[in-house]
């Protein structure tokens, strides 16, 4: 480095490279997600709940595809669970259906968060009304 000449930016392995030649302020608001994003949560047990409350509290409208209509109900009348995690508030981003034609309407991405010994026989009934070009992301688990 030459005095007065500021220090190279070291690049960032899985970063493009304009967003290296960016400063920090403007590499967070590069990196954000468009403010048309919205994503699905398959899942209404206690970790898709985790799951859409992380997503949400980002103010990324998100909602919930359960099993039952009057548990999508009370989330959307409550902002709560009937059954799981009855005490914690969802952010008012949250929505939750149990219809998966209106629960992926739009989205941009899918957190799958069910149970792997459930995925199989879920998954083939919500199938063909997932949207063939949108990203499917996995948290299952035994």
């Amino acid at each position: 480095m030459v005095d007065g000449e500021p220090p190279l930016k070291q690049p960032r392995i899985g970063h493009s490279s304009s967003l290296i030649e960016m400063e920090p302020a403007e590499q967070a608001s590069a990196k954000a997600l468009p403010s048309t994003t919205k994503v699905a949560v398959i899942g209404g047990g206690s970790f898709g709940l985790a799951m859409a409350s992380i997503v949400g509290r980002k103010g990324i409208p998100t909602c919930i595809l359960v099993r039952k209509e009057e548990v999508a109900a009370h989330i959307n009348a409550h902002h709560s669970h009937p059954q799981y995690l009855k005490d914690f508030r969802l952010a008012d981003t949250i929505t939750s259906s149990a219809d998966p034609k209106t629960a992926f309407e739009g989205v941009n991405f899918i957190l799958h968060c069910i149970p792997v010994q459930y995925s199989r026989q879920y998954l083939l009934q919500i199938a063909p009304f997932v949207p063939p070009d949108v990203p499917i992301i996995s948290t299952s688990k035994l």
